[in-house]
């Protein structure tokens, strides 16, 4: 093989240094720097709040220019602490400057200061590489008790002879609320079928303190004069049979009507009421110390019928907590208030209409307005809240 000469070996490497050092003939040492700042927001107990961080370039060569960013986990994780962002690509305006803006989710725990990042990359004419900014989420959780949680009431037992705890939710750990529910949000059916005037949203949930925290309020949204939440466990955790505990303190006024109750798995094939309706708990805002259970279903020729019963609570139902059971088996329907039953239904009564032989799964609701309770008068304060303590489903051994 016939050698090179050193002087063309000496300019080959040269011009490979050349080339090595400057890899897209733009010369990258030349190119703009991408500026950010970091930022700190104060936390919030429920919703989300806004936070922003400046972007601006080292010059005004960068216009016309590109990048990505993205956001990242730090102590925040993001769905729980703020919400999750990827900014896909971002032009630079010719005024060099831009402000990005992220959403961090209040809750109620008290926990320490966390951080999370926004991670920039991909630059195209300006320099991105181990570009971040940090966002610290500055916690105001102090105080004892932001949402005036009641702190009197009945509880009850994490066991019972003849049961086992098949699955509950303390509402101690906000991350298991995805693993359980999900929200049913609009305003359906003609108000969801009762003439009701709230539209429901995901923000008037708020799981913390060890409680989920349901918020009427008097605002606008969906073309309607109020908002709540509809909270369902539908596709996530179904039961059927077995002893159901729900600990819970009720609002109350003129026209507010918390819920906690059962639909059948099959609603979607055979519609309502031929999948079963359990009522575990019922309350008119303006009769605090009635309690209502029942049971919806229909007859032979689909019609909708139903069988309920009411006691009078005497320590009453809002301000304070109360223990809402129905214990379900294949021959019986018990409603119990405080482990003092006040209702119950046989198989027998019902006949071919008993359809309670399939799962069901939980729906937990404040309304506002509708045919029973009527609509919010003058009286009315908002926001109304429903706490809810646990769930329990105890099956039978």
């Amino acid at each position: 093989m016939q050698k090179l000469p050193a002087y063309f070996l000496f300019f080959l490497c040269l011009s490979l240094y050349c080339c090595s050092s400057d890899d897209d003939g733009m010369g990258q040492a030349d190119l703009p720097d991408l500026l950010v700042t970091d930022a700190s927001v104060v936390e919030g107990d429920n919703g989300s709040t806004a936070v922003e961080i400046a972007v601006t370039f080292s010059s005004v060569a960068a216009s016309g220019s590109s990048f990505r960013f993205a956001t990242r986990n730090g102590t925040a994780i993001a769905g729980e602490d703020f919400a999750i962002a990827d900014g896909g690509t971002v032009s630079v305006p010719a005024s060099g400057r831009l402000d990005l803006v992220f959403q961090v989710l209040g809750d109620l725990n008290r926990e320490e200061d966390e951080t999370f990042e926004v991670v920039f990359s991909n630059g195209n004419g300006v320099k991105t590489d181990g570009v971040v900014s940090t966002i610290t989420i500055t916690n105001d959780d102090e105080r004892d008790n932001p949402f005036s949680i009641p702190e009197e009431g009945a509880d009850s037992p994490t066991e019972y002879p003849g049961y086992t705890l098949a699955w509950a939710d303390e509402f101690d750990d906000p991350s298991n609320f995805n693993r359980n529910f999900v929200q049913e949000l609009g305003s359906l059916y003609n108000g969801w079928g009762n003439n009701e005037l709230q539209f429901y949203r995901a923000e008037n949930t708020t799981i913390g303190d060890g409680h989920m925290i349901i918020e009427a309020r008097r605002e606008s949204a969906g073309g309607l004069n109020y908002t709540s939440s509809r909270v369902i466990s539908k596709g996530k955790k179904s039961f059927t049979y077995g002893r159901i505990d729900v600990r819970a303190a009720l609002p109350a006024g003129q026209g507010i009507w918390p819920a906690i109750w059962m639909l059948g798995t099959n609603i979607d094939q055979v519609s309502w009421p031929k999948c079963g309706e359990i009522d575990i708990m019922e309350m008119l805002g303006h009769e605090t110390k009635t309690l209502h259970g029942t049971v919806h279903y229909a007859n032979a020729s689909g019609a909708h019928q139903f069988n309920g019963n009411e006691v009078e609570v005497e320590e009453g139902l809002n301000g304070r907590f109360n223990v809402f059971t129905v214990i379900w088996t294949e021959d019986y329907l018990e409603w119990r208030i405080n482990n003092e039953a006040y209702h119950r239904v046989e198989r027998s009564t019902l006949g071919e209409n008993w359809v309670f032989d399939a799962p069901q799964y939980l729906l937990f609701n404040v309304a506002v307005g509708g045919n029973w309770p009527g609509n919010p008068d003058a009286t009315t304060t908002f926001p109304q809240r429903m706490f809810v303590d646990y769930v329990r489903v105890f099956e039978a051994e």
